[in-house]
């Protein structure tokens, strides 16, 4: 990935703790800035279209990462809270990106 490219996917986290369910988003904007994995939700407008919602931001600094095929990138985002968090791609191509990208952030990994 360039410095500033962005690549879109489904992001599901893993079941919260105090609620016991899996939370899963629509679609969020992936980034890779200083050191961090960057998951950008775009703001939402309520029903009403009265009120506009802030973005929601993730800065995740991965501590571990498997690949689960070729479209599905799980990373452990050493957050108590939010444990391994699932990043489904529309193609091979971003997933291979980000997965390039991100294991060089990771610990012990180094940059090629």
């Amino acid at each position: 990935m360039d410095r500033g490219e962005k690549v879109e996917a489904v992001v599901v986290f893993s079941p919260n703790i105090r609620i016991g369910k899996w939370r899963i988003h629509n679609r969020a904007v992936i980034t890779l800035e200083k050191g961090n994995l960057v998951i950008t939700f775009p703001g939402k407008r309520s029903l009403s279209e009265k009120i506009t919602f802030k973005k929601n931001i993730f800065n995740i600094k991965p501590k571990g990462m498997s690949r689960e095929d070729e479209t599905t990138l799980r990373v452990n985002s050493g957050v108590w809270n939010y444990d391994w968090i699932t990043l489904v791609f529309d193609s091979q191509e971003d997933a291979d990106r980000v997965e390039a990208e991100a294991r060089k952030i990771l610990p012990g990994e180094k940059e090629h």
